[in-house]
């Protein structure tokens, strides 16, 4: 067993080669390679000139936005301090918005 693979197993790799991010999309290499370029131009995560891969963090904040994830998380987090707020001024405590 190689070096590398014993530590992706601990430390998945953050960097994705071209190859890991069409897996990781669930795509082949040529299906990928076909549109890597449309889903640069709509924002998708390009390689960095340094590590020579993809953002692996990035890729996910990216798909992250095009399903509206992202939207989910800030207002939920928006509604959660919303019912905090007023519990705490109906003085029932900051707690009792975490059960319902």
């Amino acid at each position: 067993m190689s070096r590398r693979k014993r530590l992706d197993d601990v430390f998945p790799p953050r960097v994705l080669s071209e190859r890991e991010t069409a897996y990781y999309l669930g795509r082949s290499e040529s299906s990928f390679h076909t549109l890597k370029v449309a889903l640069e131009r709509q924002g998708f995560p390009l390689i960095d000139p340094l590590t020579g891969g993809r953002d692996l963090r990035a890729i996910d904040a990216w798909l992250d936005r095009r399903s509206g994830l992202d939207e989910m998380r800030t207002s939920d987090v928006s509604d959660l301090i919303r019912k905090r707020l007023a519990g705490m001024k109906n003085g029932k405590g900051e707690n009792t918005a975490l059960s319902g």
